[in-house]
């Protein structure tokens, strides 16, 4: 049933957007599982893991950001549209 609806909701996410925003949330998984383990098992959480992690939220964010501006912002007409 979870992997079910796993599935679903990756779909739905496909579906609305870029294949490329797409692909960097799901980059956000480890970064999930890795407060899960540290909440839930004690895990130690290294300098390196914090460093990793920072990385990829800043990379998701920064293209989540792009991503939003570049769907908000209105589009030019095609050069030769018109002639």
């Amino acid at each position: 049933m979870a992997t079910a609806f796993a599935v679903w909701a990756q779909t739905t996410v496909l579906r609305s957007m870029p294949a490329i925003s797409t692909n960097l949330t799901l980059m956000m998984i480890p970064v999930v599982g890795l407060v899960a383990s540290a909440l839930l098992v004690d895990e130690k959480i290294t300098p390196a893991l914090l460093a990793g992690r920072a990385l990829i939220i800043a990379g998701v964010s920064l293209n989540l950001l792009t991503d939003r501006r570049t769907r908000s912002s209105p589009k030019e007409p095609h050069p030769m549209a018109g002639s």
